[in-house]
């Protein structure tokens, strides 16, 4: 893609970096017999620090080396000029977190169909892939995955942002030996084991239509039961049934990723 091929849709919302917003441009290239295809394209503000627009272009390299249909695809980065673009994959039907939300009632019959075990497979996928070129993501959950038309689900970024004092720390997802207090709450280092103890929370959310974890605990109930005591673990889904096995939903009821 060029600049000049992007032709305006809509915006999506806003990043730390700046707009999120959807383009169309000239699909031959990336997929053949396609005239035009949809795209992500993520923009750096112009008036960023030269570390930060470093930090923009380093968080999509993960990207450039991933083929797998289980996470988004990066077309490709503009950087002859300001804004810098990073162009991504679009998928129709938004986050996953919004699109269960949203099928409450066609939740038993998308158990019986094996959509549900499809999903959860896709994410294993597309976290294997991720681990396999040794990434891990810093806050795998179902907001950050997309889903497609045919109901494919991808890992839609990798959360690489640093997180400082404790502000925007997704401590629902995240295992307790990731969270530290020495000097107030701080995330340890992410790792292999560690995001599998996030997707054990992601499926616990997909089983129930996008709940938040931990239904009925404000995030300090959480730190301080769920983190620090260890008294607090998730509850069994309620909506189960063969096609979804119960081992794949007992071990987030672990207390320690360790087990």
């Amino acid at each position: 893609f060029t600049r000049s091929q992007l032709q305006y849709i809509k915006e999506l919302g806003t990043s730390r970096f700046g707009k999120v917003i959807v383009l169309q441009g000239e699909g031959s290239d990336i997929q053949p017999g396609k005239k035009k295809l949809k795209v992500v394209v993520m923009m750096c503000h112009d008036d960023m620090s030269l570390k930060d627009k470093f930090i923009f272009l380093h968080e999509a390299s993960a990207f450039k080396l991933l083929d797998s249909r289980n996470v988004l695809k990066l077309y490709c980065q503009c950087v002859e000029s300001s804004p810098y673009l990073t162009i991504l994959e679009s998928c129709s039907l938004g986050d996953l977190k919004s699109y269960m939300r949203g099928q409450k009632l066609n939740i038993e019959k998308m158990l019986d169909g094996d959509v549900i075990l499809g999903m959860i497979c896709d994410v294993v996928a597309g976290l294997q892939a991720i681990h396999n070129i040794n990434f891990v993501h810093r806050d795998l959950s179902m907001r950050s995955c997309l889903i497609t038309n045919d109901l494919t689900v991808k890992i839609g970024d990798y959360g690489l942002n640093e997180y400082n004092d404790g502000v925007g720390i997704p401590i629902r997802w995240m295992a307790p030996e990731s969270l530290s207090f020495s000097d107030g709450l701080r995330v340890n280092d992410i790792t292999k084991k560690s995001n599998i103890w996030s997707f054990g929370v992601l499926m616990w959310e997909l089983l129930r239509c996008g709940d938040l974890p931990y239904p009925g605990l404000s995030d300090q109930h959480v730190l301080r039961l769920v983190v620090m005591e260890k008294e607090v673990k998730l509850s069994r889904p309620l909506l189960l049934n063969d096609n979804v096995p119960y081992l794949l939903v007992d071990f987030l009821l672990l207390p320690s990723i360790t087990q």
